[in-house]
């Protein structure tokens, strides 16, 4: 707090204190008279008054547009980094099997017992067996275009349609049973028309010459072993058999006794495989069961701090900070389980600070927030990934935080849809509250001053500020100072060589600190150690350092805009008095 010309005007009233208001102009005293004299005694002093309550906010400025923010509603400190959403994509791509040709079966059944008065008669019926042993056929479906990405199956989806087809074409057996034919399938086929057994069951259908009785299999997909799967060489072969069992019959009234004497059929079973909604030639896969590693992309952009408030830009800054937390949220629409591993790598002009964060899991189908922090994080949504270590990141305020994430598939199956691309979002926060830790040290530099017009007059060489500090920020601060010289061209103030100022508090034996939450009476000492140099003194220049403490719990050292210091019973002492020209 600046009193103008109060020295000045103090010291502009001695001559009429001393009685040297009226001069006899018989008498020239100004040749054989000294007019200097010495004011104060020993200690020259004029009070200075106090300063306001401080509050923090006006010594630790924020601005608009720095990344230091002040909580609205409860005041504290904290610093927020926020990042842009990075996109990625991940796609396992389709692939076919080719559609088997499969050699139908023709066989002839010749039905029995029959005589010629069996086949005069009516109402006889006569039957013929269908042998597994003879109604079957092999097929195999083939793939050489599995993709790499795909490291394991279990199952393969696709819409295919198994179809059987039975026809006989002897016109002399006019009409026939399937009285009971069960189609065996292989124990790989995925589908609801099947039994417990594999088996599709025809009962009671009839069928005539050249018409065919058609049965439509849907298949849902195909289980895959490990025999049919080379993840080496990205091949799939499936080998397959359908057959048949089960009894024909027919009726004596059904056959044309006039040109047959022993009846038979020669009966048709025609097997084919193919895609119920393709008609190239292929059958599609449309997803897979197994294990899948596609390229996951988790894309952090370069975290920078710029646009710091001067409390956090000085060198001497050591931001020991307790919870700084990393925020990525992470959108994942794809089926797959991602594993992350995250390192941190700080770049200062002090050098680098890697961290290493353990590994987490970004659910499938799924969006979550992770926090990456060495305590719990602020937002209970979040899921907290610990990182003891982090705080290490920011202890030295850094230009720029490189965030490299890599992330695979989890090694564990999953249904994926092939062909379709799966979009993968990401996005970063860095949030650090103000609670800070023993080892902190923020520094702040305030100047006092435009005392040259006060002071040019008057001779002395030593002064003393004195007061009382009384400090309510939960960190300890301790004070130095320096002499300034009258503003330059520039606007910069010159440090004065020739004077030292020096910041003391006497009840601390000492260690010249202010302790956090106390109240304590400080002494600046200004000294002249250059004759005259004291009269370049234009004011002070005031370093405020804060550090932690153990003497304040550490849940309790958080910085608050509310938070005050304040100076108060300020006087200025001149040592032994002032020499006052009154020539």
């Amino acid at each position: 707090m600046k009193k103008k010309n109060l020295f000045i005007a103090f010291l502009a009233c001695l001559p009429l204190a001393l009685g040297v208001s009226c001069v006899d102009d018989a008498y020239d005293l100004s040749e054989d008279i000294d007019f200097t004299i010495q004011v104060g005694g020993s200690d020259f002093a004029i009070p200075g008054g106090a300063t306001e309550a401080i509050p923090l906010s006006k010594l630790l400025k924020v601005n608009e547009g720095d990344i230091v923010k002040i909580d609205p509603v409860s005041g504290d400190y904290y610093l927020l980094k926020e990042g842009n959403p990075a996109y990625s994509f991940v796609e396992v791509p389709a692939f076919s099997f080719a559609q088997p040709v499969i050699d139908p079966i023709v066989k002839d059944l010749g039905f029995s017992p029959v005589s010629p008065a069996m086949l005069k008669s009516s109402d006889i019926t006569f039957s013929a067996d269908i042998r597994p042993a003879e109604f079957n056929t092999d097929f195999a479906l083939n793939s050489v275009s599995v993709p790499a990405e795909v490291k394991s199956l279990s199952r393969v989806n696709a819409n295919i349609v198994l179809q059987v087809k039975l026809l006989y074409n002897t016109p002399l057996v006019r009409k026939a049973t399937l009285d009971d034919v069960a189609i065996y399938l292989p124990s790989f086929i995925i589908s609801k028309s099947v039994d417990a057994n594999h088996i599709v069951h025809v009962s009671n259908a009839t069928i005539t010459p050249g018409v065919p009785y058609t049965v439509d299999i849907e298949v849902e997909g195909l289980n895959i072993n490990s025999e049919m799967f080379n993840a080496a060489t990205h091949t799939l072969s499936v080998q397959g058999n359908v057959s048949l069992q089960g009894s024909v019959s027919v009726k004596s009234s059904d056959i044309d006794v006039s040109a047959i004497s022993s009846p038979s059929i020669a009966l048709s079973a025609i097997v084919s495989v193919k895609d119920a909604s393709a008609s190239d030639g292929n059958i599609h896969i449309v997803s897979a069961t197994g294990k899948v590693a596609p390229d996951i992309n988790v894309n952090v952009d370069p975290i920078t701090l710029g646009g710091l408030p001067d409390f956090l830009d000085g060198d001497d800054v050591v931001l020991d900070v307790a919870n700084p937390m990393v925020y990525i949220s992470a959108d994942n629409s794809t089926p797959v389980k991602a594993v992350v591993n995250a390192d941190f790598t700080a770049f200062s002009r002090f050098g680098t600070v890697s961290v290493v964060a353990p590994k987490f899991e970004i659910p499938a189908m799924a969006s979550t927030l992770f926090c990456l922090s060495p305590l719990a994080p602020d937002d209970q949504s979040a899921v907290h990934v610990s990182v003891p270590d982090l705080p290490r990141l920011v202890d030295k305020i850094p230009d720029q935080i490189n965030v490299n994430v890599a992330a695979a598939a989890a090694d564990e199956e999953t249904t994926i849809r092939l062909g379709s691309s799966y979009s993968f979002t990401t996005n970063y926060k860095v949030k650090v509250p103000f609670l800070f830790g023993e080892n902190l040290k923020i520094v702040y530099t305030d100047t006092l001053g435009e005392w040259n017009e006060d002071i040019k007059d008057v001779e002395f060489t030593r002064a003393k500020i004195t007061g009382t500090a009384h400090n309510n920020i939960p960190l300890d601060v301790t004070l130095s100072a320096k002499g300034l010289g009258v503003a330059q061209s520039n606007g910069e103030r010159p440090i004065i060589n020739g004077v030292t100022a020096r910041v003391v508090v006497p009840a601390q034996n000492g260690d010249d600190v202010i302790h956090a939450l106390t109240t304590a009476d400080i002494v600046v000492e200004i000294e002249e150690t250059v004759p005259g140099s004291v009269k370049l003194l234009d004011g002070v220049a005031i370093y405020i350092s804060a550090t932690g403490t153990p003497s304040v719990p550490a849940e309790s050292r958080v910085i608050n805009k509310n938070q005050t210091f304040q100076l108060t019973n300020i006087k200025l002492k001149i040592p032994g008095g002032v020499k006052v020209d009154l020539n």
